[in-house]
């Protein structure tokens, strides 16, 4: 027998049993593994006015009316950034393979922890001046995603029982984020004043701790491998990176607004504040595993 006799047996064989594992047919799978989130940069206003309008401060005698032309709300816009804590990712799928495709649901969840990041700049005038504190906090980041995904299968790309794929996905995310921020004057009345606010704002506080969260559409990209362990049964590692057409958009109303409610006196409008990002995309690294149903 010549070698390459042998040889093409060899290939003949090992061909044979990839064949073997071919799967086609119902198939349900599982993923475990790490959520790595980009650096979130996020932008921030609120409908608020400026210290000197704000009537519900104790007297003072240059407090301006509301209808004063230097009164105009939402003049104060501010930006941060967050870097996010690498957290779980964990989901379930169910799909069916023909051969080389594959059409897939998929529900996974994410979360990632946050942190404490100091607030450099207020874009209007020289607000910062007031402001011995100014900081923001993200915590327990969370999405739960639910993607319609099709997938390509190089089966008999190689002469093993792996198999290499490629996929994409289309769905939407649930995302959760626990968002806080506080805005601590200088309590130096003397410099409060010397820089033209009312002195009565000095030590007062103005402070927002929220749950807020948005419904964002978007789309990932996978590749990854599956190695077949039986017939029915594939381990595999599975790569993702995600991202969103739209801005994660949400506010709510300052828990308390220079140490008093967020309202206006003149109107008794509500104050709010405003958190906009376009940065909630993310890479996924995973263990997956897949059972075909025997048809």
């Amino acid at each position: 027998m010549s070698k390459r006799f042998l040889a093409a047996l060899i290939v003949i064989g090992l061909l044979s049993a990839t064949n073997a594992f071919a799967r086609e047919g119902l198939y349900f799978g599982a993923d475990i593994g790490a959520a790595i989130p980009q650096k979130l940069n996020s932008s921030h206003r609120d409908t608020d006015v400026p210290t000197n309008c704000d009537q519900l401060l104790t007297s003072w005698g240059k407090i301006l009316s509301l209808k004063d032309d230097k009164c105009k709300r939402g003049q104060d816009k501010w930006t941060n950034s967050f870097d996010l804590g690498t957290g779980i990712l964990a989901g379930v799928n169910l799909g069916y393979s023909l051969r080389k495709l594959r059409v897939e649901a998929e529900y996974f969840h994410r979360g990632q922890s946050g942190e404490i990041s100091k607030i450099d700049t207020i874009t209007v005038g020289n607000k910062n001046a007031e402001f011995v504190n100014a900081d923001g906090r993200i915590s327990d980041l969370r999405g739960n995603h639910f993607f319609a995904n099709l997938y390509y299968d190089f089966q008999n790309l190689s002469s093993t029982r792996m198999i290499p794929y490629v996929g994409a996905g289309v769905g939407f995310t649930y995302v959760k984020m626990d968002f806080s921020e506080r805005f601590i004057r200088s309590s130096d009345r003397g410099y409060i004043e010397e820089i033209g606010r009312n002195p009565n704002a000095a030590g007062t506080a103005t402070l927002a701790d929220h749950e807020l969260s948005d419904t964002l559409f978007g789309y990932q990209l996978m590749a990854g491998f599956d190695y077949a362990l039986s017939e029915w049964f594939y381990v595999g590692v599975k790569s993702r990176y995600g991202d969103y057409f739209g801005d994660f958009k949400d506010g709510n109303a300052w828990d308390q607004l220079r140490s008093h409610e967020s309202r206006f006196e003149e109107s008794g409008d509500i104050v709010r504040y405003r958190f906009k990002t376009n940065d909630l995309r993310f890479w996924g690294v995973s263990l997956n595993l897949k059972y075909f149903f025997e048809i």
